[in-house]
């Protein structure tokens, strides 16, 4: 979607710096990410840490902490509270 309006039609939207996924991206360059398209890695530029997991039957959708606010994505398995974790696209 070209918007966070139109995104959000569809679920779930994060706005999220470019700068994390694209090297040489300005700050204010924003990409929409649904929190099924971030997943949990060893590295990367975006660390967060997790505030919350809710248990959505067949994943849970995890809320967590970043230096630009709060977004949301999901795992196949339950992260503990305060754990921090590197997420990639």
């Amino acid at each position: 979607p070209k918007n966070r309006y139109a995104a959000s039609l569809f679920g779930d939207v994060n706005e999220i710096s470019a700068h994390y996924f694209k090297i040489g991206a300005s700050t204010s360059e924003k990409v929409l990410v649904y929190p099924h398209q971030l997943k949990m890695t060893t590295h990367s530029a975006l660390l967060v840490t997790v505030k919350t997991a809710y248990y959505r039957g067949s994943h849970y959708l995890i809320e967590a902490i970043y230096e630009d606010g709060t977004l949301f994505f999901e795992s196949e398995r339950e992260v503990q509270k305060s754990i921090i974790v590197y997420l990639k696209l």
